[in-house]
This record gives structure tokens, C-alpha cells and sequence, in this order.
């Protein structure tokens, strides 16, 4: 996948759910392994691990997708990756997709 999307201009990505907050969630045991599994869903600190794999200059929006209702918030992702961001020094637009509504259309050069 890495190889895929090295060097794309925009990324919609999954980043689910904080690790903390799921282990938390008072779910059952097998849920919280399945959703943390290689076969589950994508932790914001995956999701910045990826973006650091595939970081170039010409990366110019993020959009930041799937995120658990339950075991995540706008602001703990957003944090995240834009830590990541800084850390990298890419002026990437950091964008979180709501789960109810919709972005305003974004531009692409």
C-alpha cells in the first residue's frame, strides 16, 4: 500500500480509534483485539505512521476518515497527525471527516 501512494497529493486515511480510549470502552475482550489487530482498524498513531512513510513535499491535504464514535475524537486525531505534521515540516492541510455530515469540497491543485 505504502508503495501505492507515495507521492499523492491528497490522502483520505482512517485513523479509528486512541488506544487508551479503547481499552476503556468497557467492550468485550475479543472486540477490542479484533478492532486492534493487523486485520482490525487503524489507531491515530498508525495512521501517523503511515503519513510518515509516504511524506513528501507535495503532500497537500490530509483527510482524516472512520473515526470511532466511542473510542476517538476529532481532537485526539486531529493532535495526532498534526504533531506528526510538525514533526515532518510539511504545510499539509490537516482535515477530520465528520461522521454525519459532510467536508466542504476540497481543492486540489
Amino acid at each position: 500500500m505504502t508503495e501505492l501512494l507515495q507521492g499523492v497529493d491528497a490522502l483520505y486515511l482512517e485513523s479509528n480509534y486512541d488506544p487508551d480510549m479503547l481499552r476503556n470502552s468497557g467492550r468485550p475482550l475479543y472486540l477490542i483485539e479484533r478492532i486492534a489487530s493487523n486485520f482490525g482498524h487503524l489507531s491515530n498513531e498508525q495512521a501517523c505512521e503511515f503519513v510518515r512513510s509516504i511524506a513528501h513535499g507535495g503532500l497537500q491535504h490530509i483527510v482524516l476518515a472512520h473515526l470511532s464514535q466511542d473510542c476517538n475524537t476529532p481532537q485526539k486525531a486531529f493532535n495526532c497527525m498534526q504533531q506528526t505534521l510538525r514533526d515532518l515540516q510539511l504545510p499539509t492541510n490537516l482535515h477530520c471527516a465528520p461522521a454525519a455530515t459532510r467536508l466542504p469540497w476540497i481543492q486540489i491543485a
